[in-house]
């Protein structure tokens, strides 16, 4: 089962369990979540040319919103889901075989992801936490060369994954920062290049309710 089938199961299951209250210093980080957030994301975009997948990569900017629930358990463990939108810089562009030219654009993202973590309490409660999210985005392709020209589709999915800190500012305030990498999965295709990893990094806003 892919990961984003569970993932969107327990994005249904955990805001559920989820209540809306007032935060007690028990639980501050428990409940029904809304976020926002700007960092800095590899990008990655592809199209098809006489049988080779050529792709085009940058680092860019992403500014997203979230929505989503968290568990946190008497121990201090804490447990959430969430889904995301986000917009980008998706005007790339590279020449692929035959010297076809493709350039794309785009900039809509959708993320499902999960984080588990843990609460310390202190003058100001942390959150330290893992994240797994995946990422969708779309691109629109136009090809020129030799042949003419084309106009392709392109959805990517990518692997999101790393660490961070929420820091406690107010009853269901927190500041975020997080840093992390990712990967994208082209099986047995041929590749134009070889993607490389890059060190991704965030900061946000995160209201508990």
């Amino acid at each position: 089962m892919k990961i984003s089938t569970w993932l969107l199961a327990a994005a249904v299951a955990v805001p559920l369990m989820s209540p809306v209250h007032t935060l007690e210093a028990q639980d501050r980080f428990e409940g029904v979540t809304l976020s926002i957030d700007a960092g800095r994301q590899k990008i990655i975009a592809g199209a098809l040319v006489e049988g080779v997948d050529v792709l085009a990569e940058d680092d860019r900017y992403v500014v997203g919103l979230g929505v989503g629930g968290r568990v946190q358990l008497d121990v201090g463990l804490v447990v959430g889901v969430e889904l995301g939108v986000a917009r980008f810089d998706g005007d790339l562009s590279t020449t692929g075989p035959g010297g076809v030219a493709v350039t794309w654009t785009g900039g809509d993202q959708r993320t499902l992801g999960g984080s588990l973590g843990w609460a310390f309490e202190r003058e100001r409660p942390v959150l330290a936490f893992a994240y797994l999210s995946e990422a969708t985005r779309d691109f629109d392709a136009s090809l020129a060369g030799p042949g003419g020209t084309g106009e392709q589709q392109d959805e990517q999915g990518f692997l999101r994954y790393g660490a961070g800190l929420e820091i406690h500012v107010t009853d269901g305030l927190g500041v975020e920062v997080t840093v992390g990498s990712g990967r994208a999965d082209f099986g047995d295709a041929v590749t134009s290049i070889d993607p490389t990893r890059a060190i991704e990094f965030g900061v946000g806003l995160a209201w508990t309710f």
